[in-house]
């Protein structure tokens, strides 16, 4: 049935001011703007989607409490993710069916056209001289999308560029060297790490500063990471780490990196998990790491590596 036309003072556009206190975790609607839904034949979605100035869509929900409409489900990791502030301004404009439009400002005054892994503005830096061993990696694990069955008793290491990162199906990048794994036939993954979910295997070296996270990865499973997260180890402890956004497209854990290798005295040949603990929006805050030691009898007698700082 096709809905009755709106009264023309309908305004389908409304701005909002970011106060930490009220809408870190939700976001109210202005009563203004609601009060237009009231009638019979016009509501709001419960399902919706906010659409930014990269045309990046998330998923919402709308739920009404006491006369206020209030953007719930999916608005923290949306703030998160833009890394909102007291002060900044955003401005909202409907659809007319389930999508706003948001232009985020700061309190500078300029429009904020942050960090998708389309148009990412943070933080990009110089990329620092690294040896070959730095640079290892080797993708082990990817959601139902990459088309790659994977068997976590036993995964064999892919040294062939020409089946691609990921598997036949999977894309190939010639900017990603991938790791001998040690020498190992194939490394055997923990059973309590998920199956579906992004991850892969990196080599420790004895040079080992950060890690670097291929753009082929990120674009692959379109994980979106903020300026500082957490590694989580196999104990539960959470390690703060820096991110930053290398020119050559590159996410790379800096700054907590080598700290989180001391502490947990990785040794070279060692191998790091990294599985991605994935949000709403395929936001990441936290990543899993467990460890596959190369010989266990190293840390018995408290060996360990020197890192450089």
């Amino acid at each position: 049935m096709v809905k009755p036309k709106r009264n023309v003072s309908f305004c389908n556009e409304f701005f909002k001011v970011y106060l930490s206190d009220f809408s870190s975790r939700q976001l109210s609607l202005p009563p203004a703007f609601g009060i237009q839904f009231n009638g019979k034949n016009e509501t709001l979605p419960k399902n919706a989607t906010l659409k930014d100035g990269n045309a990046e869509i998330w998923h919402v929900g709308l739920v009404k409490n006491e006369g206020d409409w209030i953007i719930k489900d999916g608005w923290k990791e949306f703030a998160s993710y833009y890394s909102l502030v007291d002060g900044d301004f955003l401005i909202f404009k409907y659809d007319g069916s389930s999508e706003f439009e948001v232009e985020l400002y700061g309190k500078n005054g300029l429009k904020n056209e942050r960090r998708g892994l389309k148009n990412r503005t943070s933080i990009h830096v110089k990329e620092e001289e690294e040896t070959e061993e730095e640079t290892e990696v080797e993708f082990i694990g990817s959601g139902p999308s990459s088309g790659y069955k994977q068997n976590d008793s036993n995964i064999e290491p892919r040294r062939t560029r020409s089946q691609g990162l990921l598997g036949k199906s999977g894309p190939a990048s010639s900017e990603t060297k991938v790791a001998k794994l040690g020498g190992h036939k194939g490394v055997k993954v923990p059973s309590s790490v998920p199956g579906k979910v992004p991850r892969f295997v990196m080599n420790i070296t004895r040079t080992m500063r950060f890690a670097r996270i291929p753009m082929t990865f990120m674009r692959q499973h379109n994980i979106n990471v903020p300026k500082e997260m957490k590694l989580r180890d196999e104990s539960g402890k959470l390690w703060p780490v820096q991110v930053s956004f290398w020119d050559s497209g590159y996410t790379v854990l800096t700054s907590g990196f080598s700290e989180f290798c001391r502490m947990n005295k990785l040794v070279p040949r060692d191998q790091c998990i990294f599985t991605f603990i994935l949000a709403k929006g395929n936001f990441c805050n936290v990543i899993q790491v467990q460890v596959v030691r190369q010989d266990p009898r190293t840390h018995k007698h408290g060996t360990t590596m020197k890192l450089k700082a």
